[in-house]
């Protein structure tokens, strides 16, 4: 995190340290490091952690190309907290607050959150490009900024219809929402016996080592900036 954050700064990227993964990847700090005890932060990490973030790898087509820092850091922050919780036996500790009658995804608590951390990062972002003269088509300083390119059939007839903030509104209100409640519903599926869980987990993996591949496929082992 230190690494990303530095070399973020640096490039001018700060809006990309404000997104939903990071606080995801924090929350799974937070838990680790000052409240191992507590089983509703557990939950609360354990789904945050295996879904939203997990499933950024593929979404970012994160790729493991060993010579690339910020490449690696990127693919590392993602698959971590997941790799951490296999470790942990988190899968086999949830599944036991199901078999009690405790229902183990704090539901109203993750939409909560991803809805004040989407509201958040709109107002900031807008706030951000307000201040800014450039065209939006120039910048790449936010999640945003790259969803256009990725999904930019829904999100570019949206924005000139209706304007930038209506765009905003879909990515990060609409998609954020969606995103979040898919992703939990996989890992509460995959979770339900230990290898069923580390199956997904290394797909991810597996997602980042075929783009590595495409990646050397096309530039060999010269550093590109993405």
């Amino acid at each position: 995190m230190v690494y990303r954050f530095t070399s973020y700064m640096e490039q001018n990227y700060q809006l990309y340290l404000l997104d939903f993964c990071y606080l995801c990847i924090h929350t799974h700090l937070y838990y680790h490091s000052l409240y191992p005890e507590s089983e509703y932060f557990q939950r609360v990490a354990f789904f945050l952690g295996s879904g939203y973030a997990l499933f950024g790898v593929p979404i970012w087509n994160n790729s493991l190309v060993l010579h690339s820092v910020d490449k690696l850091t990127s693919t590392f922050l993602h698959l971590s907290p997941a790799m951490v919780f296999i470790g942990t036996n988190a899968c086999e500790v949830n599944n036991t607050m199901s078999g009690s009658g405790c229902d183990p995804i704090p539901w109203l608590f993750l939409n909560a959150l991803a809805a004040l951390h989407s509201t958040f990062l709109m107002i900031v972002t807008y706030v951000f490009w307000v201040m800014d003269s450039r065209p939006i088509s120039e910048r790449n300083d936010c999640s945003y900024s790259s969803m256009r390119k990725i999904i930019g059939v829904v999100i570019l007839p949206i924005e000139e219809k209706f304007g930038v903030v209506f765009g905003l509104l879909v990515h990060f209100g609409v998609f954020s929402l969606i995103y979040v409640n898919l992703a939990t519903l996989v890992v509460k599926v995959a979770m339900s016996t230990p290898f069923s869980y580390r199956l997904i987990v290394a797909l991810n993996w597996l997602c980042a080592v075929v783009s590595a591949c495409r990646y050397y496929r096309r530039f060999g082992l010269t550093e590109r900036k993405s």
